[in-house]
C-alpha cells in the first residue's frame, strides 16, 4: 500500500467515528425530514465504519499491516465493540428511536472519549485538522437532500 493509499483509507476510517461519536451531527441529519439520501443514516454511518473501513476485519488485521497502530486500537477498543454490540430499540431506521435510546447514548460518549484519545496520538497535520474542522459534517448539498441524486 502506498502513503497516499494509506493517508486515503485513515481518512475515511478517522471521518466514519468521527460521524458515529457525534450525537449532534446525527440529530441534524438523521432527524432532519428534508435529507431522503441514505448516506445521513444510522445505517450507512455503521456501513461507512465496519464494511467501508475495516472492510469487515477486526484492528488486529490494521495493526499487522500498518495502517492502525496498536496503542490507536486499544484506545478505540471499547468504542469499537460497543458499536459491534449496540442493538437499535426499534430497528435501524428509527432514528428518533436510536437517538433517545440511552444506549446508544452511551456508545457515542464512548466514541467521543475515545477519539479524544486517538487524537492526542495522532502526529499528521492532515489527520488532527479532521478533528477541527469537522469534515465529517459537510454542508449539505442538493445531493443530500434526495435520493436517487438529482444529477447536477
Amino acid at each position: 500500500m502506498t502513503a497516499d493509499e494509506k493517508a486515503a483509507w485513515r481518512r475515511e476510517w478517522l471521518l466514519s467515528l468521527l460521524s458515529l461519536a457525534d450525537l449532534p451531527l446525527q440529530k441534524d441529519r438523521w432527524l432532519n425530514p428534508d435529507i431522503t439520501h441514505p448516506r445521513w443514516s444510522y445505517v450507512e454511518f455503521i456501513c461507512a465504519y465496519f464494511d467501508d473501513a475495516l472492510a469487515a476485519r477486526e484492528y488486529p488485521h490494521f495493526v499487522e499491516v500498518g495502517l492502525v497502530s496498536l496503542e490507536e486500537a486499544e484506545a478505540l477498543h471499547g468504542f469499537h465493540r460497543a458499536l459491534q454490540n449496540y442493538n437499535t430499540p426499534d430497528g435501524p431506521w428509527d432514528h428518533a428511536a436510536i437517538l433517545s435510546d440511552e444506549n446508544w447514548a452511551a456508545t457515542a460518549a464512548k466514541g467521543h472519549a475515545a477519539l479524544q484519545k486517538l487524537e492526542a496520538m495522532l502526529t499528521d497535520p492532515a489527520e488532527k485538522a479532521l478533528f477541527t474542522t469537522k469534515a465529517h459534517a459537510p454542508a449539505l448539498t442538493a445531493a443530500d437532500l434526495s435520493w436517487p441524486a438529482v444529477p447536477s
